[in-house]
């Protein structure tokens, strides 16, 4: 069976923030080892999120209430499921703007998830569709 995942990044953007296109600030690629994944298998995908300088987005687990967390949100069709997503080690850092420490992703991070090919698969293309929502602020906001 042919998986072809689709990523797609989306910034939220809470109250009066300011709106940016998602690839100025936040990309996210696919990364995996295999074109085929055979019925009754199970497969790892990786997720490489890049954030540009002098930006952060929330980690997975916020540390302030009102905050959105990064969520990878994984669906696909013939079956396929998926299990948890595995984020990376947040980030404690200050900013000028909170008196707390902030949860936060930085630079290059990545995401992983299993997925599994049921056993009763028939050969063919599935598709797969993952939506990864961040709240990404510059370091003064």
């Amino acid at each position: 069976m042919a998986l072809a995942a689709l990523a797609a990044a989306r910034l939220a953007a809470p109250g009066a923030a300011q709106l940016i296109t998602s690839d100025s600030v936040a990309k996210v690629s696919v990364v995996h080892g295999q074109d085929v994944y055979p019925a009754g298998e199970s497969f790892r995908l990786l997720f490489k999120l890049e954030i540009a300088p002098g930006w952060h987005t929330q980690s997975h687990a916020p540390s302030m209430e009102g905050l959105i967390a990064t969520r990878l949100v994984l669906t696909a069709d013939q079956g396929i499921a998926f299990g948890r997503v595995a984020y990376p080690q947040p980030v404690m850092e200050r900013f000028a703007f909170s008196p707390d420490p902030l949860s936060v992703f930085r630079e290059t991070v990545y995401l992983g998830v299993t997925g599994a090919v049921p056993p009763d698969a028939a050969p063919s293309e599935a598709q797969a569709r993952a939506v990864l929502t961040v709240q990404a602020c510059d370091d003064k906001s």
